[in-house]
């Protein structure tokens, strides 16, 4: 038996020259974590957790995650759905600190600032 490969789109097929033999189709391949991830809006994240007052630790305490789960988020990698979903009801149960409507720059774009040492 010898066996042949071609390609369909984007799957490998290959061929076996017996009749009875089975015919194997070989999908893409995509990376686990970009199957089952959330890529998370890092400079929003960062907006409402310093409206509630909460740094990185505090969040991941509260929403029972890593605070390297929640780093990644604020640094722009991907979480896992579940993650996402414990971080976001967690915000959403924390009341923004009074008065910083007027406080926080909603345009400002998160980046250090001159003087910042």
């Amino acid at each position: 038996m010898s066996l042949e490969t071609t390609s369909v789109g984007d799957a490998n097929v290959t061929n076996a020259t017996t009749a009875n033999a089975p015919r194997v189709v070989q999908l893409p391949t995509r990376s686990p974590a970009r199957r089952f991830s959330v890529a998370v809006n890092s400079a929003a994240l960062r907006r409402q957790m310093r409206e509630r007052g909460l740094t990185g630790a505090e969040l991941a305490r509260r929403a029972r995650v890593s605070a390297a789960t929640v780093s990644h988020a604020l640094n722009g990698r991907r979480i896992h759905p579940a993650k996402f979903r414990a971080i976001a009801a967690e915000l959403h149960k924390v009341e923004p600190v009074p008065g910083t409507d007027g406080l926080v720059d909603h345009d400002q774009d998160d980046g250090p600032r001159p003087g910042d040492g």
